[in-house]
């Protein structure tokens, strides 16, 4: 049986060496709609389906849906469902050399993040609890991508000083490709969680005012779910029952929630979901179409081969043997389209990061047996698509009538599959159309949402003073200078500045509207509340109206005076006019 196999090989090989215009043709129309389709499914599968990158017993991780640094505390230090509990923020900082002022993502983490994820360093270590203290040392875990972009992979990075926001921080570790912690975006610096500097003051770490922190927990053993859910709650509801000055953070958690962190991570990336999905359907019909395409090559390919087939079966070669044959000519065809196929889904895959998933690192999957795997399917998938239906007609030969050169009736028979497989090919690349038709119509009406700004010809521009050590009176006293030297930049009209880069900050704060909190049946906002520190003009100079009243002037400097949207205003004041009345912020 194994000679017949090699034999067969080899005469496939043979066969295909003859044709070397038709073999490319099938080769790169199959590596265009295979690496499409891998493309896509490896996205998709990174999103819906593949576990943290690192992460040990993923199922036995949860997150716990709390947002202040006490919440985290009592359950860190009172709940007996865990075996560990952590804290993470993502947070943008900068590193400073003398080449310039460099922007990373960071990571502020507890020192239990690291076992409770189940992670081991790359290289170096990851710090302990005695470093992950107020006042404690300056240390930090560099990440994967960021070691080889700054250091080259070189060991000798450990032990190095690097400036970030100010500070000096000692590298002690490098954390493992791909790990991105219990989030989806990619990491540049790991750094503990209390010796970071905050906006807010070291309050952040001692008042349940602000939201802001994120929490994952492992499940102790023997212990499900449900218990652990109830277990929280209780340690969650006694912790805000004592803290009488507490204020809320609306509509912050009211409730510790206990979920499973792949369900929380699919959840984080819903907002890429339909897009994905939307682009694997894409990418599928792409590969039909070459599908279609192919089998229409190999059909003609078997007409000019049925004098050849006719021999053979005059000389008793089975038809299954006649099909395996050809089968095997389509699955080595298919499997050099599956190899291209692969490797334009890493360049695809770049671009699909690069342009639609910006800030997803779970996107970029690594070369693992996942891929291999979706790409052997689809590859499989194509072999039986394209494949097997040409195998099985060219096998059918009449030898007696082949070798008589009765072969006319079959040539116009495979003309009329040949038409079928033509139709196929354009009501498949139709449905294609239409699909980017109305994919753009609903990119354009997106673009005509009315977002309450007009951004024409509004330039937005990152300012990194923290991370160049400016302390919180300078960077005050810059700011004016800033102002006063943009608004001579010819062509500038006007110019403003803000904490947030027009977006609410990455710090929740506690708020109250006396009177007005404990109406019975007021609903919740349906949006975080965020605050944004701005300067007079702020709004004028990114085309936002003010409905009612009038935007901050310089004679505000110094007074409690605020701004709300009109949701906010219509939840607490409907009807009525907001202006003169209070909000209470923090204390």
């Amino acid at each position: 049986m194994l000679d017949i196999v090699i034999w067969e090989l080899r005469a496939a090989v043979r066969r295909l060496a003859r044709s070397p215009a038709f073999v490319a043709a099938v080769v790169l129309s199959l590596a265009v709609g295979i690496g499409a389709d891998v493309t896509m499914l490896g996205v998709v599968d990174a999103l819906l389906f593949r576990p943290p990158a690192h992460v040990r017993d993923v199922d036995r991780v949860m997150d716990v849906r709390i947002r202040t640094f006490p919440d985290y505390v009592d359950l860190r230090d009172n709940a007996r469902a865990f075996s560990g509990v952590a804290a993470y923020a993502p947070r943008p900082y900068t590193i400073v050399d003398p080449h310039g002022v460099t922007p990373a993502a960071g990571l502020m983490a507890s020192s239990t993040l690291f076992p409770v994820l189940g992670v081991r360093p790359l290289l170096g270590r990851f710090y302990t609890a005695s470093e992950d203290r107020p006042g404690g040392p300056h240390v930090v875990v560099l990440g994967y991508s960021l070691w080889q972009r700054r250091y080259g992979g070189a060991r000798s990075a450990i032990g190095r000083s690097l400036r970030v926001a100010g500070d000096l921080y000692t590298i002690i570790g490098v954390a493992p490709q791909g790990f991105t912690g219990a989030g989806l975006a990619p990491v540049d610096l790991f750094l503990p969680i209390t010796t970071t500097k905050f906006d807010a003051g070291r309050e952040a770490l001692t008042s349940r005012r602000y939201s802001w922190l994120h929490v994952v927990a492992r499940l102790a053993s023997g212990v499900s779910a449900a218990q652990a859910q109830a277990e929280a709650r209780v340690i969650f509801e006694r912790g805000n029952a004592a803290d009488s000055a507490a204020v809320r953070p609306e509509p912050g958690p009211r409730d510790a929630e206990v979920r499973p962190l792949v369900r929380a991570r699919r959840e984080l990336a819903a907002a890429n979901i339909p897009v994905s999905l939307w682009l694997a359907g894409v990418a599928t019909v792409v590969l039909l179409i070459a599908c279609a395409n192919v089998a229409g090559l190999l059909l003609a390919r078997g007409v000019r081969d049925r004098q050849t087939l006719a021999v053979r079966a005059a000389l008793g070669a089975p038809r299954g043997r006649l099909a395996a044959s050809l089968l095997l000519e389509s699955a080595m065809l298919a499997a050099a389209g599956g190899a291209g196929g692969l490797l334009l889904s890493r360049w695809g895959g770049a671009l699909i990061r690069a342009y639609l998933l910006t800030g997803v690192a779970a996107a970029r999957a690594p070369l693992d047996a996942r891929v291999l795997a979706i790409t052997l399917a689809v590859t499989a998938a194509t072999i039986l698509a394209c494949g097997l239906w040409p195998a099985l007609r060219a096998s059918h030969v009449n030898a007696a009538r082949e070798l008589a050169g009765g072969g006319r009736t079959a040539s116009a028979s495979h003309a009329r599959v040949r038409r079928v497989l033509l139709v196929a090919q354009l009501a498949l690349a139709l449905v294609l159309v239409v699909g980017a038709g109305l994919f753009t119509a609903s990119l354009r009406n997106a673009h005509r949402v009315d977002l309450g700004m007009s951004l024409d010809h509004v330039l937005a521009v990152d300012i990194h003073m923290e991370g160049a050590g400016y302390t919180a009176a300078r960077e005050r006293a810059l700011v004016p200078r800033i102002l006063a030297r943009v608004a001579t930049i010819p062509g500038v009209r006007m110019a403003a500045v803000t904490d947030a880069n027009v977006a609410p900050g990455w710090m929740s704060y506690g708020y109250s509207v006396p009177g007005r909190d404990s109406v019975p049946g007021r609903r919740p906002l349906p949006y975080p509340p965020g605050l944004s520190a701005v300067t007079p003009g702020f709004l004028a100079t990114i085309g936002t109206p003010v409905l009612l009243g009038r935007g901050f002037v310089d004679a505000d400097r110094g007074r409690r005076v605020i701004i709300i949207n009109r949701r906010f205003a219509h939840r607490y004041w409907p009807g009525e006019s907001p202006l003169g009345r209070c909000v209470k912020v923090g204390d």
